[in-house]
């Protein structure tokens, strides 16, 4: 089952600074496994929430939760690499096109 996450994965003690924004702990992800998700679309517009921290950390996350995931990381080839996820009959790609920048998401992340 396909997802969209909403934010970027904290670590204990991280949090979105000045009130605003949205993060997740890393439980959630086990959570979500749980339930069957298995496959998570990561970048949206509040993927940098917890700046390079969050960026840095949510492909871990997943990574150890066993949730294959695409559309993120610390460099252009990492954010742009699909997520697959090996299916007994099948393996499924996940390739996000984001296509353009919103104003408010950071240009130079990767400079």
């Amino acid at each position: 089952m396909a997802w969209s996450a909403r934010g970027p994965i904290a670590e204990p003690g991280e949090s979105a600074g000045e009130g605003r924004g949205f993060l997740a702990a890393p439980g959630a992800l086990d959570a979500l496994s749980a339930l069957g998700f298995n496959l998570l679309a990561l970048a949206d517009n509040h993927a940098f929430d917890l700046k390079l921290a969050g960026i840095s950390n949510t492909p871990v996350e997943t990574r150890r939760s066993g949730i294959a995931a695409a559309d993120t990381g610390t460099d252009r080839g990492a954010a742009a690499a699909p997520a697959y996820l090996e299916l007994p009959q099948v393996t499924v790609a996940l390739i996000r096109d984001r296509g353009r920048q919103r104003p408010h998401q950071p240009h130079d992340l990767w400079h």
